[in-house]
């Protein structure tokens, strides 16, 4: 009882009255403060999921503690006759899918998450919180772990410019090829209207010429056609080399969804 009554004494005006992972008000129920014994203080909810992380949200000490040990902070809950604060506004953008604060950084999938996503989605993958990332020389492990992730990153948007740069230079080329059979669309038609306007009777050496060049004509075969099996073996590697990376980025989205779908049918 005695180490409760010094908690209560404690200067509440400096304390924050909400749980810094749920962003929650502290209440008497579900959201009871509950003091770890690294010193820092989460609500009853929050803390129950504390034992598949074993550590402290805050700051990643290993909490040995069982719900029972820990102490309530009764300084931290209002009064019942104390009106409801506001919701707090919480910093940065919201955890779309729980509406908490994203106060985590998976560095596997180098996104950030709320306290929820961690124990769902992220629990097995390596987690960095925000703030350690900001403590200078302390977090310089960390902050490097972050840095290669990013540059992985570099790999798939490379390979990306590298599609795109061969889709285009195929487009140019085919575009030239179009001009060219276009052209040669143009000189068929001339010469089949030529040769419907050109009679064999009184033949003389003009028509003789006009006769022979169209006929000529039709012995060549355009040098241009050759290219399309070169244009079909290019767009069918791009296609492949196309596929190979939106599969490689849907299986990643599927193993970052696993373990959430585990965690909705898994006994808590």
């Amino acid at each position: 009882m005695d180490n409760k009554r010094k908690l209560e004494h404690r200067d509440v005006a400096s304390v924050k009255l909400e749980c810094e992972v749920c962003y929650e008000e502290y209440d008497s129920d579900n959201h009871k403060p509950l003091c770890v014994a690294c010193g820092h203080t989460f609500c009853f909810s929050c803390i129950s999921d504390l034992p598949y992380l074993s550590s402290c949200p805050k700051c990643k000490k290993k909490i040995k503690q069982s719900l029972g040990d820990m102490l309530v902070n009764y300084a931290l809950i209002p009064s019942e006759d104390k009106p409801k604060r506001a919701p707090s506004s919480q910093p940065g953008a919201p955890c779309p899918l729980h509406q908490k604060a994203q106060d985590y950084v998976c560095v596997d999938c180098m996104e950030l998450v709320c306290f929820r996503c961690f124990k769902l989605v992220h629990a097995k993958h390596s987690i960095e919180l925000v703030d350690d990332l900001l403590r200078g020389d302390e977090a310089e492990d960390a902050r490097a772990a972050v840095r290669t992730k990013i540059c992985q990153k570099l790999g798939p948007v490379n390979d990306l410019l590298t599609w795109v740069d061969r889709i285009m230079n195929l487009n140019t080329d085919i575009g030239r090829l179009k001009d060219s059979l276009q052209a040669q669309k143009r000189t068929i038609e001339q010469d089949l209207e030529s040769w419907d306007e050109l009679s064999v009777t009184n033949m003389d050496e003009n028509k003789r010429r006009k006769f022979l060049e169209i006929l000529s004509h039709q012995k060549l075969t355009p040098g241009e056609i050759t290219k399309l099996p070169v244009f079909k073996a290019e767009l069918d590697a791009a296609s492949k080399n196309c596929e190979a990376i939106m599969a490689r980025h849907i299986n990643q989205g599927r193993a970052r969804l696993q373990p959430f779908f585990r965690g909705l049918f898994e006994p808590n």
